[in-house]
């Protein structure tokens, strides 16, 4: 193998090159980034649909992700779901007011008009700092932060960054 290696970066007056180790070691580096980075999941549930259905494969960053309002994050909680992996969508953020009432689903003091459901119980939180409220897209079967709370970040396993 050495001999192999040592033939590919040899230069004319048969010395390793140097630029083509240092490309080849930056390629292999790139390629173990992506492999620990990106992962394949698959949407268990029909709590997010429309958007995604059961059984559908996302593609899951699991390191260096900024999450935001809208972003559907994978997380686990060992109290739900036997610690299984959950799919769900961000709608508020740490230091963000929701409050259900009357039937309608305020962050911010803002309607939220992502979906016309009609919630039946009430609730009035402030996320916690370092912390996420988080729904499914199909909120009239959804188990989500309405159900066990928010999600703190070293819950999240990851942002999913397609769909």
């Amino acid at each position: 193998m050495k001999k192999f290696f040592r033939n590919i970066f040899k230069t004319e007056n048969g010395k390793l090159d140097k630029v083509f180790i240092t490309i080849f070691a930056m390629c292999v580096m790139v390629s173990l980034f992506v492999v620990t980075s990106i992962s394949v999941d698959h949407n268990l549930g029909n709590s997010n649909e429309p958007t995604i259905k059961e059984g559908q494969t996302t593609i899951v960053m699991r390191h260096f992700y900024d999450i935001k309002v809208n972003d559907f994050i994978i997380f686990s909680k060992k109290d739900i779901e036997g610690g299984e992996r959950i799919n769900k969508r961000v709608v508020a953020v740490g230091g963000d007011h929701v409050v259900i009432n009357d039937g309608k689903l305020y962050i911010n003091d803002k309607l939220d008009t992502f979906t016309n459901m009609y919630y039946t119980q009430e609730l009035d939180v402030v996320v916690p700092e370092g912390s996420y409220f988080v729904m499914g897209d199909n909120r009239a079967v959804s188990m989500d932060s309405r159900h066990f709370g928010c999600v703190s970040e070293d819950e999240i396993l990851g942002k999913v960054i397609w769909y």
